[in-house]
């Protein structure tokens, strides 16, 4: 058993955060800034006690969060909707009065 294979095993007993991204296919990215946004960035990083490359990582991954929520939601509306198209149709009841009202709990 290899080094890796291992250290995601510990994973699962210990929560070792750091661990965690050896053990998922990660793509490698170069990112280009200038000096001072790059000395911000690790001032940043270093106030949350992380790196960089993992701020980026979360900035991206918040980035595109927001259009997988969307179109969950929009795929359960649309689920939503159609299983109200397929319910049975209800009648129409006309005018209730009060007494009505409580019986059926329609308050």
């Amino acid at each position: 058993m290899d080094l890796d294979s291992r250290l995601c095993r510990a994973t699962l007993f210990f929560d070792f955060p750091q661990f965690h991204s050896y053990c998922e296919i990660m793509k490698n990215i170069t990112v280009s800034v200038n000096e001072e946004v790059y000395r911000r960035a690790r001032r940043k990083a270093a106030e949350h006690n992380t790196s960089v490359s993992r701020l980026v990582a979360e900035y991206l991954r918040t980035l595109t969060k927001g259009d997988e929520l969307k179109a969950e939601r929009k795929r359960r509306l649309e689920e939503l909707f159609a299983a109200r198209d397929r319910a049975p149709k209800n009648k129409p009841v006309g005018r209730l009065n009060r007494k009505e009202i409580y019986t059926r709990d329609l308050r």
